[in-house]
């Protein structure tokens, strides 16, 4: 951001902390944002219960004061910098944001199929990817699908839309002249001068010692996706691989090896079987990231068959729409996501957990497909027992939550080179050819009554061979 736009973010977060418009108000922020970094730190176990009963139920009563505070907070930025520096200091966190999210992000962690290590000098190749690799193209795209948003009840924040309404800005996201203007020097570039560069060298080294451990398990997971396409392609030459595993194959054959790959098994998978909600969701995808108009087709039926398609279905035709100059088509899909967007948010969270309170019914895999999933799992020599079923869920009540419940038995002889749980959920999460979640869970002495309830479900057990 530029100089007065940094200057728009400080006069923001000193809204915040300042007593001078309600000192309790600002005593609310200060206090939720302590409980934040409580909740987030991990190291207060002699008060956890205390923290998991007290944060939610201090968090409810607050959040309608906290978000009142947003609103204040900008009223303030506002004041000091004008309109204009304010808006465009919002609308670059959020363009940028995404690129990070979407591209860079991406890119770096995709490093992790080749080396356990993180690589050097990423927070300096973070400064100059922003400021020269965001095409227009997509920082429209990401504006448009910003103002799209709305407020919703897991952030404070209230959405880029309204945040813009009541500065008082008007803004219509599908015009390119509405980008803010490029920034010949930034507020890092200001500040930091000649040390820029030297400060990042340091960040770089940080945050590759931070992100060692997270790199290393990202490293092993993809180790256990490279192995499930091997096993899935020596299979796919013996035999006829059902619809899941030939949809698993084509999303890690495109990971692995080639888009060109992938689109071949999409293709032939749809041949045999058009209604495949994800392969064509996968295929429409790939064709129009190589600008081929014949994606939009997969991906409205992708839309029409799975609900859970619908929105990343909807960006992807509401950017390719843009790209082509066609703002009234890329609005209806806008418009779409948009409508989908509660509902949506709804079904992730009730799939975020699950707890001996739900309710749990039999799963409604063929035969073929519990044998293949019990002829996997008793590859692993831990596992003793494993129960299958089905997380009943209000939202989309069609896409099945699968919940897969193990019973370790101790190897002898392996000792140290017993797989940790975390390792075993992790490595079996990658191995499973099923589209639709699956929820693993090691079944122990802290989890017995989440046992009982999925014990208790009909044709629940799939493997018991200890």
């Amino acid at each position: 951001m530029s100089v007065e736009q940094f200057r728009s973010t400080i006069a923001h977060e000193l809204g915040h902390l300042s007593g001078n418009h309600s000192r309790f108000s600002g005593w609310v922020y200060r206090v939720r944002r302590t409980w934040y970094q409580l909740a987030s730190t991990g190291d207060f176990f002699l008060f956890k219960h205390f923290f998991q009963w007290y944060e939610p139920y201090f968090n409810a009563y607050s959040f309608a004061l906290a978000r009142a505070q947003e609103y204040e907070a900008d009223r303030r930025s506002v004041e000091i910098c004008g309109i204009e520096t304010s808006a465009e200091e919002l609308i670059n966190i959020y363009i940028h944001n995404s690129f990070l999210h979407e591209v860079f992000w991406k890119n770096i962690y995709e490093k992790a199929i080749h080396s356990s290590e993180a690589p050097n000098g990423t927070i300096t190749k973070l400064l100059q990817a922003l400021r020269t690799d965001i095409k227009t193209h997509d920082a429209v795209k990401w504006l448009g699908l910003a103002c799209s948003d709305i407020t919703n009840n897991d952030d404070t924040h209230p959405c880029l839309s309204e945040r813009l309404e009541a500065m008082g800005y008007l803004i219509n996201p599908n015009n390119t002249n509405k980008l803010p203007a490029y920034i010949k020097e930034t507020a890092a570039e200001y500040f930091f001068d000649e040390t820029l560069f030297s400060f990042a060298a340091y960040l770089d080294e940080q945050w590759k010692r931070e992100i060692a451990s997270y790199w290393q398990k990202m490293h092993v997971r993809l180790m256990y996706q490279q192995q499930n396409l091997t096993a899935l392609e020596a299979k796919a030459y013996r035999y006829t691989l059902t619809p899941e595993q030939a949809w698993k194959r084509g999303v890690l054959t495109e990971k692995f090896q080639s888009q060109e790959a992938a689109i071949k098994i999409f293709s032939s998978l749809l041949a045999s079987d058009p209604n495949h909600a994800s392969s064509n969701y996968e295929l429409g995808r790939i064709l129009l990231q190589n600008y081929d108009g014949k994606g939009i087709d997969y991906l409205n039926k992708a839309i029409d068959l799975d609900p859970e398609l619908v929105i990343p279905s909807c960006e992807i035709l509401y950017g390719f729409y843009m790209r082509c100059s066609q703002p009234e088509q890329a609005n209806k899909y806008l418009l779409l996501r948009q409508q989908y967007q509660p509902s949506f948010k709804l079904f992730q969270l009730e799939r975020q957990h699950v707890n001996h309170t739900d309710k749990f019914i039999a799963h409604d895999l063929s035969p073929v497909e519990v044998q293949q999933i019990a002829e996997h799992l008793s590859n692993y020599s831990s596992v003793g027992k494993a129960y299958l079923v089905i997380k009943r869920t209000k939202i989309f009540p069609d896409k099945p939550l699968y919940v897969l419940g193990i019973i370790r038995y101790f190897v002898r002889g392996t000792g140290a080179d017993y797989q940790p749980d975390a390792e075993l959920i992790e490595q079996i999460n990658a191995e499973i050819n099923l589209r639709s979640q699956v929820h693993v869970i090691i079944f122990n002495q802290t989890n017995m009554k989440l046992y009982g309830a999925v014990t208790r479900v009909r044709d629940a057990c799939i493997l018991s061979y200890k």
